[in-house]
């Protein structure tokens, strides 16, 4: 996979997380406190070329322990990180892919996330979000005597605070299964 990912200078205001006891390692500890929930999830079908299949959705993030923090980026523990976003659009490419192509998720031998950009315009506030997502382009291809299809989607939440595109491939069920 290919991660390409742009930073931008961020004044981070407030005092910066302390040092003393009690504090967990922020960039080591977080995502292991968290969990993130997808729900009121819904699908649109078009006949629009450029527009094939769309994800609706929203998404929050509950923790499962509330902590302190110090250390790098620990003054944003309040947001969302792009990490965090990039898990929470993976699950949404997942379900778009098995929907436009109509099969469940066991029918699937594998699923590949081939490359992937985001960009963070600025930090989002944890809050429920509201997501989007869309396959741009699609194309069916034989490897190694399979169907694959690969898909070439975008996503952003409804402000345009986060914005990602990325190419997923599936392998698609043998016909006799």
């Amino acid at each position: 996979m290919k991660v390409s990912v742009t930073f931008k200078n961020i004044d981070s205001s407030g005092k910066v997380a302390g040092a003393g006891e009690g504090f967990e390692e922020f960039i080591s500890n977080r995502l292991k406190n968290i969990q993130h929930d997808i729900y009121d999830i819904s699908f649109l079908d078009t006949l629009d070329t450029a527009d094939k299949c769309s994800i609706f959705c929203k998404a929050n993030r509950a923790n499962s322990q509330l902590v302190d923090y110090k250390g790098i980026s620990a003054n944003f523990s309040h947001c969302y990180s792009l990490l965090e976003l990039l898990i929470v659009f993976s699950q949404m490419a997942e379900m778009l892919a098995y929907h436009a192509d109509n099969i469940d998720r066991d029918c699937s031998q594998t699923l590949w996330m081939k490359n992937v950009t985001a960009e963070l315009a600025h930090p989002i506030p944890v809050d429920e979000i509201e997501l989007l997502g869309k396959i741009r382009k699609n194309k069916l291809i034989d490897m190694k005597d399979h169907n694959w299809k690969i898909f070439e989607m975008s996503g952003a939440d409804t402000k345009n605070r986060i914005c990602i595109s990325s190419k997923i491939a599936h392998q698609l069920p043998d016909l006799g299964e």
